[in-house]
């Protein structure tokens, strides 16, 4: 494998305790030689594009930062990466397969148009509920899932949800039940919501919420389960009233598109009780409402 860009040699690292031969490459000659020390791996010092460079699938991790008098700043466009989408289509032309480390942010769709037409398939890892990598597997290494997107979960509970495009959608929406649960964030990043919520026959709030209900609860190490004590119309008196007369404790509050400050909400509710309770404040249509619940654990 040939790993383009390789900085410091992390991902070199990696590859070579799987046993990959790896050939690491920086325009950086420092970089280069840190890579090689790090991972005990051949490096050369060249442009990603140098025609001189060995044959071989390729790891790309383009630069996402720019610096600034500032300081260093994080790109958020594709343009805007180092080297450019330009560069990566001649690598995929001559290469034939490998992956693209990419922020999970980006618009799918975006980066498919600057790939082309050649085979590829997303893939979004998460760690303990927070967004860390997205990669673009291209060629062969698409695994021939073509237009598939994969959810990876790492951490404790490792789990793994896909689905092709034809799977991409909202579940069926009902009312909210005994138990509502919360997706993984990597789920809803690929917008797999509802190949998580056929898998337990579970039903959506609302469209665009990523929560889903059901009648008991569901062990999914790719779902948080709450037991819902009370829905109630948005008050925050009322919403008090009702924690500090259930022995409140400390409050967690979750929200969708910023209806609310979460931070400042979750220090307004706290009580002086035991338990903990998970406070959502959410819009559902044209209403604001506040469901009050507790983490359920599932074995």
């Amino acid at each position: 494998v040939v790993d383009l860009c390789c900085g410091i040699g992390g991902d070199a690292m990696g590859l070579m305790h799987a046993g990959i031969e790896v050939v690491g490459v920086d325009a950086d000659p420092v970089r280069a030689w840190m890579c090689g020390v790090n991972a005990a791996c051949q490096t050369r010092t060249a442009d990603v594009l140098d025609a001189a460079l060995p044959d071989g699938p390729f790891v790309l991790d383009p630069a996402r930062r720019t610096s600034t008098s500032a300081g260093q700043r994080r790109v958020f466009h594709l343009d805007q990466h180092a080297p450019s989408p330009d560069a990566w289509r001649e690598i995929i032309r001559h290469r034939k397969c490998g992956v693209i480390k990419l922020s999970p942010g980006l618009d799918f769709d975006d980066v498919s148009r600057a790939i082309g037409e050649v085979p590829h398939r997303f893939e979004v890892l998460s760690e303990h509920g927070q967004l860390t990598q997205g990669l673009v597997w291209i060629g062969d290494w698409a695994d021939r899932r073509i237009g598939w997107r994969t959810a990876t979960l790492l951490g404790e509970h490792a789990a793994c949800v896909e689905g092709s495009a034809q799977d991409v959608g909202e579940p069926e929406a009902g009312d909210l039940s005994r138990y509502l649960l919360e997706a993984d964030a990597a789920i809803e990043r690929c917008n797999l919501l509802g190949v998580g919520a056929a898998r337990h026959k579970l039903r959506s709030l609302a469209p665009g919420l990523g929560l889903l209900t059901a009648d008991e609860p569901v062990a999914d190490p790719a779902m948080q389960v709450f037991e819902v004590c009370e829905s109630l119309p948005w008050n925050e008196r009322s919403i008090r009233a009702w924690l500090r007369g259930h022995d409140g404790g400390v409050v967690e509050v979750k929200t969708r598109a910023g209806v609310v400050s979460t931070d400042e909400l979750q220090r307004k509710l706290r009580g002086e009780g035991s338990v903990i309770y998970t406070v959502f404040v959410l819009r559902i249509g044209t209403v604001l409402r506040a469901v009050i619940t507790r983490r359920v654990r599932c074995a």
